[in-house]
């Protein structure tokens, strides 16, 4: 039987979130120095955040945003993502995060992003053929 989470919510800070297959967390999913990955049929109930950490969707849902400021996101296996992607613009300050290159973003073949795609950063952004993505929004988007 799969793990079940429900009315809660989990804000680990220096450690990766991984939700296993079939598992829901009824809020939110956030953390700051760490990976979130959601494996198949996981369930977010609101919004995925990190601060320098990636997010991985592997046939899982999240019905708010994924939010990232220095992670990359890949989406496979069917995700769903119902309220959007939203890659936050970096601090104005000196350190990078070690990160130089545009954050990426890739949507599979078989999977949807039916809210907004807002980039307030440079973004490599790829959809793969088959692909539903909202409107994307943002002027430094490179379309691979």
């Amino acid at each position: 039987m799969p793990a079940l989470v429900d009315g809660d919510f989990f804000h680990p800070v220096n450690g990766s979130l991984h939700v296993g297959t079939g598992a829901a967390i009824a809020r939110e999913a956030a953390t700051v120095n760490g990976d979130v990955s959601l494996a198949a049929r996981a369930r977010v109930g609101g919004d995925v955040t990190t601060v320098s950490g990636e997010i991985e969707l592997a046939g899982a849902e999240v019905t708010g945003k994924l939010i990232t400021r220095h992670g990359d996101i890949d989406l496979t296996d069917g995700a769903h993502v119902i309220g959007g992607i939203h890659v936050q613009k970096q601090n104005d300050s000196n350190w990078d995060w070690g990160k130089s290159d545009p954050i990426k973003v890739h949507v599979c073949g078989t999977c949807v992003v039916d809210g907004e795609l807002r980039f307030d950063q440079p973004v490599e952004l790829r959809v793969d053929s088959g692909g539903k993505v909202g409107a994307v929004v943002g002027d430094k988007v490179t379309r691979r």
